[in-house]
């Protein structure tokens, strides 16, 4: 055996001679980019706390002109999520 150029040569019989690389590696290589840089975190605008409070407030009425249980889980919903939003 003998080296050239980085490979090895082989001299097989009959006088052929095989040159193959020194080394076979396989590198796979994963870059992985997450946002974290770019996330926002925003306040709630005064008009999504003002529409959550008109839903609130429609749910209250619906609830006090059509008692039951569909219009009082309505109403409790409504009251989460402007407590969610405040």
């Amino acid at each position: 055996m003998a080296e050239t150029n980085g490979r090895v040569a082989r001299q097989r019989a009959g006088g052929r001679i095989d040159t193959a690389p020194e080394k076979v590696t396989s590198t796979t290589h994963v870059n992985v980019a997450l946002p974290f840089a770019k996330v926002e975190v925003h306040e709630p605008s005064e008009h999504l706390l003002a529409l959550a409070a008109l839903v609130c407030d429609m749910a209250r009425l619906l609830a006090r002109s059509s008692p039951g249980h569909e219009a009082g889980e309505l109403l409790s919903r409504a009251e989460v999520l402007v407590a969610k939003l405040h």
